[in-house]
């Protein structure tokens, strides 16, 4: 229903056309096989893959794709991790109409184009980011690094961020060279006094 919403309200702008409406993630991956758009919106929330996997994999795919998020939610991290990801629109569900079109006509012209309450999240976990002058990581190092205290394996941090397992590598790599440690155990440690780790339960 909300698929089919979106779809006529898109459809409705004549600059706009729609390529296809798929029901999860593989149907997207598939659509995009067969397919070129110049703007993908995917559902944050999506069965089986979620949506933030699939951004991800397509974005790993082709870096220079426009993806748009949809989501009920809204959280500074996810938004910084989304953009830093390479995703180019974040839209709440909560937001006017209007605010999708204004969106994907943005991200169509390779322009960037986020909701007010995606705006100010992000600003918010920049900010949060930057006043935190004891993280030497990135926000993706950061998350990595998250993931290997939580017992992960490079496969399984690889599949779970839409990594190749060598990418994954040359993180764990790079966080060992920013931690100033030799060693993963030298390094969950040297996270625990950053206080990098503490939501690492979550």
């Amino acid at each position: 229903m909300v698929r089919n919403a979106l779809g006529k309200l898109l459809a409705a702008n004549p600059d706009i056309e729609i390529v296809g409406g798929v029901a999860d993630a593989e149907e997207g991956w598939e659509l995009l096989r067969t397919h070129s758009a110049d703007v993908v919106v995917s559902d944050l929330d999506l069965p089986g893959e979620s949506g933030r996997q699939f951004a991800l994999r397509v974005l790993e795919q082709d870096p220079a794709q426009g993806v748009i998020i949809l989501s009920y939610r809204v959280e500074p991290s996810e938004v910084q991790f989304l953009v830093e990801a390479g995703v180019r629109g974040y839209v709440p569900k909560s937001a006017p109409a209007e605010e999708l079109i204004q969106a994907v006509r943005a991200v169509a012209q390779g322009q960037h184009h986020f909701a007010p309450q995606a705006a100010t999240a992000l600003a918010e976990s920049v900010r949060n980011r930057n006043g935190d002058k004891l993280n030497p990581l990135s926000l993706r190092q950061t998350l990595i690094l998250q993931q290997m205290a939580k017992g992960k394996t490079t496969r399984e941090i690889a599949d779970e961020m839409c990594l190749s397992p060598k990418t994954v590598e040359k993180y764990r790599s790079e966080i060992l060279r920013r931690l100033n440690c030799k060693n993963q155990v030298q390094a969950l440690e040297m996270g625990r006094r950053l206080q990098l780790l503490q939501d690492d339960s979550n």
